[in-house]
C-alpha cells in the first residue's frame, strides 16, 4: 500500500461566473469558499479508504479570475494499493503507481479530466 500526502491542482471554467473588470473596479479575480460555487466530485477510484481523498478539515480557497476560470488547490491524503510490485532488486528498484481519478456522478462527457502532471515519479490516469 502506498500513503501519499499532497495537493491536488482542479482547474475548469464556469461560464456563469464570469465579469467585466472595468464594471467593477478593475477587479480580476477574487477568492471564494469551496460552499460557494461548483467543485467537481473527483474521486481516486482505486483507493483502499472508504471515504473521499479531498480533505475536508483543510482550508481551502478557490481562486476566481474574471474569465469564469477556477483554481482549486485541496490537500489531500491517498492510500492506494500498487499493482505488481517486484522487490527482486531492493533497495535500488524503481516501483510505478498509477492513481486513478473519476468523476463520481458525472459521466465521461461531461467532465473532461486530464492529467497535467509532468512528473516521471508517479502516473496518474483519468
Amino acid at each position: 500500500m502506498l500513503t501519499t500526502e499532497g495537493w491536488l491542482r482542479l482547474w475548469w471554467v464556469d461560464e456563469q461566473l464570469r465579469w467585466r473588470p472595468d464594471e467593477f473596479g478593475g477587479i480580476v479575480d477574487i477568492r471564494v469558499t469551496a460552499g460557494e460555487v461548483f467543485r467537481p466530485d473527483i474521486v481516486l477510484l482505486n483507493s483502499v479508504q472508504p471515504e473521499n481523498i479531498i480533505r475536508t478539515n483543510t482550508h481551502s480557497d478557490l481562486l476566481l479570475y474574471e474569465s469564469g476560470h477556477l483554481v482549486w488547490v485541496p490537500a489531500l491524503s491517498m492510500r492506494t494499493v500498487c499493482a505488481e510490485l517486484d522487490l527482486s532488486e531492493w533497495p535500488t528498484d524503481r516501483q510505478s503507481c498509477e492513481y486513478h481519478f473519476a468523476s463520481w456522478t458525472y459521466e465521461g462527457s461531461a467532465l473532461n479530466l486530464k492529467n497535467t502532471c509532468k512528473s516521471t515519479f508517479f502516473s496518474i490516469r483519468f
